[in-house]
């Protein structure tokens, strides 16, 4: 197909994650597989994705005249397993030349504008029948597919295990496009965006994304106890954790007006068989009082985001473009049994913080992932804005925000001075 299809909304924003205008961020997925590999055949199934899921032969350059950034889709695209030998005298400087592949491979991926699809895979082997499998994907193409996706598709079919056709990311772009044009819906989005028009960052944002910074930890929540109490109080993990990010912002950046760019699975389109990543998107808003208790602000926050999440503009992009604050949340809290994979065995790479190419953040971009053991906050941000001493703060305000809800309501004057305590007893101890 020679047709160019113009950036759509949500791509718009992912692409403005970080500065410029050619480059967006790639996720990692890998696989440790142990025992002996068929590579002629995970290559046909390789092949075989690609061929039923368009979104794999998307590629992106530039127009001549108008230098935008435009997208089409490759008719046909030959898949071919890149297989590495690794060097390396021993176990750990096999693994450092590793590493050092998979960010130069995410680099080449990340960058849009070459007329290459945005993805990639590599079998890496250190030693007979031992190896890691790495699936890179940009995240300019996860509303088509996700790394995740392409992933399980890759084990389901390896296993000779039949994969469900999804939805074809053509038409969901298409659709996008008449979403963004129908009037009526654009009346909506503009009354929507004018609750949010007096809404000012609690900092200053001058220069930000003007240094490159990697991805890495923020804060680590036990949910043992709050568990208990989203059972209590009827509501998901998901629905604490969006109140704990708005709460956490507020005690951090001393206001108690919170606005968060909000990224879930939740599409209310005609296109229901497409499943990619980063969904849907709305900009959820949540005010304190100093007198609020902070779990009836937790409820209050919950049963406004199921209100918002039904109207019609929540189910398309209104960030736009420079939020400050994004968060995207992903459940990983099934038990990780081993992967069969054909004759071999596998298990999924949980820590890819080693493997995360810096990039220069122009939010701060949080990713929370519920896991067996808690929720894991990760995520990207600008360090000469977002200092060490401003994410201490915010991983303290996570933590005492936690306990707020499980242990003692307090309001949320209470609850910023025992912020304010614990980064105390924090300098004392340091």
């Amino acid at each position: 197909m020679n047709d160019k299809y113009r950036i759509y909304g949500m791509q718009e924003y992912l692409i403005h994650l970080t500065e410029g205008e050619d480059t967006c961020v790639v996720n990692p997925a890998g696989l440790k597989i142990h025992g002996a590999l068929d590579t002629a055949k995970l290559e046909q199934v390789m092949q075989k994705m690609t061929e039923q899921n368009d979104a794999l032969r998307f590629v992106f350059e530039r127009d001549d005249k108008t230098h935008k950034l435009y997208q089409r889709v490759l008719e046909q695209y030959h898949c071919k397993l890149k297989i590495k030998k690794l060097d390396g005298e021993s176990k750990k400087e096999q693994t450092k030349n590793l590493i050092e592949d998979v960010q130069t491979a995410m680099r080449k991926v990340s960058y849009l504008p070459d007329g290459q699809v945005k993805w990639d895979v590599i079998l890496y082997q250190y030693e007979q029948d031992e190896y890691e499998l790495w699936v890179l994907a940009n995240h300019v193409i996860s509303d088509g597919l996700s790394v995740m996706n392409i992933l399980t598709k890759i084990v389901m079919g390896y296993n000779d295990m039949p994969m469900a056709q999804s939805g074809q990311y053509l038409d969901y772009i298409k659709e996008q496009y008449l979403i963004e044009e129908d009037e009526q819906l654009e009346r909506k989005r503009s009354a929507y965006k004018e609750t949010i028009a007096d809404y000012k960052n609690p900092i200053k944002t001058d220069g930000i994304g003007h240094r490159e910074d990697p991805y890495r930890a923020i804060a680590m929540i036990d949910t043992t106890k709050l568990k208990t109490f989203t059972r209590e109080y009827k509501m998901s993990l998901f629905h604490a954790a969006l109140f704990l990010t708005h709460a956490a912002l507020s005690a951090t950046f001393d206001t108690a007006d919170s606005l968060i760019g909000v990224a879930v699975g939740n599409r209310k389109l005609n296109n229901m068989l497409s499943i990619g990543d980063f969904l849907t998107g709305y900009a959820d808003r949540l005010i304190f009082g100093e007198n609020d208790s902070m779990r009836q602000m937790a409820v209050q926050c919950k049963r406004q985001y199921l209100e918002e999440s039904k109207s019609d503009y929540a189910a398309y992009n209104c960030f736009g473009k420079g939020l400050l604050f994004m968060i995207a949340y992903q459940n990983y809290a099934g038990e990780e049994p081993e992967i069969t994979f054909g004759d071999a065995k596998a298990e999924p790479i949980e820590d890819y913080s080693a493997y995360m190419v810096s990039y220069p953040w122009k939010s701060l971009c949080i990713d929370i992932y519920e896991m067996p053991q808690g929720l894991a906050l990760m995520g990207g941000y600008d360090s000469s804005i977002f200092t060490d001493e401003v994410m201490l703060r915010l991983n303290t305000a996570f933590n005492v925000a936690a306990k707020c809800l499980t242990d003692c309501d307090v309001t949320y004057r209470e609850y910023c001075a025992l912020v304010d305590e614990a980064m105390t007893q924090t300098e004392v101890s340091a």
